[in-house]
């Protein structure tokens, strides 16, 4: 059966920044038929730049063609860059070293393109070509499919490039898996990502897997990473120090396919039940700090507010302040589970309330929030950190300011009608002193503006399609417009968890209403 034809299809030959240009122009008014929010758009678009961009100045060889395809897959879309240059060669370990660069240097000598790619579609795959035969592609999936980025993440470190490559194909249908010959570079990713098991060869150049092992029981989030050794030596000098340094297993090579598969299964499974339980033990106190007391009533509005913390933790934390006489609140999202993130929100809110006490009267939220990100920018704490956030404030006459970085869109209920409130912006820390876009409204009587982590609108059976995730948020808030607004976001979080279970993330929900 035939392949169904692109959406939308463009090539361009003897690429320069010129027709890369083109291609952008053509993808953008692709996606103007179409329903994807702008904020995705525009991720898309520079998406595309940046990749092709890196594929005329840096391939080796230089491609003859780039092409750009647009399918829509059910409910769900994605784009795939196609070329015919050089092999982007260990694209996964790249893309996760990119995901370190340092955000307070020039981000075009530090991958921070590469960067942006990965953090803004999780659900990505390069797939190296085949001569002329095949083109190398990079595909970006949207909204990212919930099978691909629930996968657990393996490390593979192992300087033979052929073993290296078998280990990787099988396991690669059921993990992610991010491949390394040299130690040091797999070091700052098991670092910062923190995987769900290591692969190790006990020789490999720089330092041997038994001094890399040695290195991370010195902290305790790399040391109860499971580990195994991959070695083609069994001796019982080798097997002793393995079993001194308290390695999880020892696989040896070449390893039969079914074996390393139930090695990799049966340890992460036991880590993850390990890990799950010790952050339900200690999730609970941390959250404590994290949610605002908010007033049932300020001037002319009512407000409500709801904050549930998922089994596995997250980073959802709500802030408010005076500043002159308005009420200025913070709605952010530290992304990621579990300890860390309620840490680093824990941080966020101390930035938040420093920023407030020492703002002027007439300081505006934009203004608020390129401190705020210029704050989490300078702290090296923070590196690794990925931060959405929201702060609007609510004026005596009125008027409510709202400011974006990278969170969903508010939702505004006129007379039972829901609509997008479309404000966007970047996520927070990617340079210094960046504006971040605020629109200002006058709230009608009766009209209620909600806010809401993406706890709430990223259900894991509608991921594939985002119109349908829409629908459904809306339909969650207009069945309870009849609730006092005081109550309105408790009845919706209810009504949201009736559908879909346990909570996988952190949710919350403001609502603010003027009062009739």
């Amino acid at each position: 059966m035939a392949a169904e034809a692109p959406f939308f299809e463009a090539e361009v030959t003897d690429p320069d920044l010129k027709s890369v240009r083109e291609l952008r122009h053509g993808l953008r008014a692709a996606l103007a038929s179409t329903e994807i929010p702008n904020r995705l758009v525009q991720d898309l678009l520079l998406s595309l730049q940046e990749h092709a961009t890196n594929l005329v100045r840096h391939g080796s060889p230089k491609p003859t063609r780039i092409g750009v395809k647009m399918r829509a897959e059910g409910g769900a879309w994605s784009v795939s860059i196609e070329d015919d240059g050089g092999v982007f060669r260990n694209f996964d370990s790249f893309m996760a070293l990119a995901t370190l660069a340092d955000r307070r240097t020039d981000p075009r000598t530090h991958g921070m393109g590469m960067k942006f790619i990965g953090t803004r579609f999780a659900d990505h795959i390069y797939q190296p070509g085949l001569g002329k035969t095949q083109p190398n592609s990079l595909t970006l999936h949207f909204p990212p499919r919930a099978e691909q980025i629930t996968r657990p993440l393996i490390v593979l470190i192992e300087d033979d490039n052929t073993v290296r490559y078998l280990i990787k194909e099988y396991l690669k249908q059921q993990f992610r898996v991010v491949d390394f010959s040299l130690p040091s570079r797999a070091l700052r990713v098991i670092r910062s990502h923190q995987p769900d098991l290591i692969l190790c060869d006990i020789g490999l150049p720089e330092m041997d897997g038994i001094a890399l092992r040695r290195e991370l029981a010195k902290d305790i989030d790399t040391d109860i990473v499971p580990f195994v050794f991959l070695s083609a030596r069994d001796d019982e000098e080798t097997l002793d120090v393995a079993n001194e340094l308290g390695i999880d297993d020892f696989v040896r090579k070449p390893p039969k396919p079914a074996h390393l598969l139930g090695v990799a299964r049966r340890l992460i499974t036991r880590s993850r039940r390990v890990r799950e339980a010790l952050i339900a033990k200690s999730a609970q106190n941390l959250s404590a700090g994290l949610k605002a007391e908010l007033p049932a009533k300020f001037g002319p509005f009512e407000l409500g507010m709801a904050t549930e913390s998922a089994s596995l933790g997250g980073g959802d934390l709500v802030q408010a302040g005076k500043v002159g006489k308005r009420l200025v609140i913070l709605l952010a999202d530290v992304m990621g589970h579990g300890l860390a993130a309620r840490f680093y929100a824990h941080g966020v809110a101390a930035y938040f309330r420093a920023i407030i006490s020492a703002s002027a009267a007439d300081q505006t939220v934009d203004e608020m929030m390129t401190q705020l990100s210029n704050a989490v920018l300078s702290d090296p704490g923070y590196e690794r950190t990925i931060l959405s956030a929201q702060i609007f404030d609510l004026s005596p006459d009125g008027t409510v300011s709202i400011c974006s970085a990278g969170h969903p869109f508010p939702v505004m209920i006129t007379e039972g009608q829901p609509r997008w409130l479309e404000i966007s912006g970047p996520l927070l820390a990617l340079a210094p002193d960046l504006p971040f876009p605020m629109q200002s409204i006058v709230l009608e009587p009766g009209t209620r503006l909600a806010l809401y982590t993406d706890g709430l609108s990223e259900v894991a059976e509608m991921r594939r399609d985002p119109v349908a995730a829409g629908h459904r948020l809306f339909r969650l808030l207009t069945d309870q417009i009849e609730t006092p607004t005081g109550k309105m976001p408790d009845a919706v979080l209810q009504a949201h968890k009736a559908e879909t279970g346990p909570l996988m993330d952190d949710t919350s929900l403001l609502v603010v209403q003027r009062k009739l």
